[in-house]
């Protein structure tokens, strides 16, 4: 097929020459990074030694092993822990950073709980 059209054949190669998106979780660990490994470094957790970490058994014990479970405790925070959703309420129990769009929130659910049952191996 040949293109008779200059302007047409300039957006094809333009179509052709932007990059394929990126898949939905390839930046989530950066994201894990900025936002939650200043207190869960490896799934660990540095703010309360002995309490809850991200590691598989403290995850069974607290049932938080569905993705909406960890969905809800990113947004909403819990005990020490704050709550990352944009809708996040009361006020105290919201983190003071930037606040993560649900897309975020729900890839970082995923991210937790694959890293959790993969013994947090980088």
């Amino acid at each position: 097929m040949s293109i008779t059209c200059p302007a047409v054949a300039l957006l094809s190669v333009a179509i052709m020459a932007l990059p394929a998106a990126a898949p939905a979780l390839e930046n989530v660990g950066q994201v894990f990074g900025m936002s939650c490994a200043g207190c869960h470094p490896g799934g660990g957790n540095i703010i309360n030694r002995g309490g809850a970490t991200l590691s598989l058994p403290d995850l069974q014990r607290n049932g938080m092993l569905s993705d909406d479970g960890m969905y809800n405790l990113i947004s909403r925070g819990k005990g020490a822990m704050p709550g990352f959703g944009k809708e996040c309420t009361p006020q105290r129990q919201c983190t003071f950073g930037a606040r993560l769009p649900e897309e975020d929130i729900r890839e970082l659910a995923t991210y937790v709980l694959t890293q959790a049952n993969n013994g947090w191996r980088s």
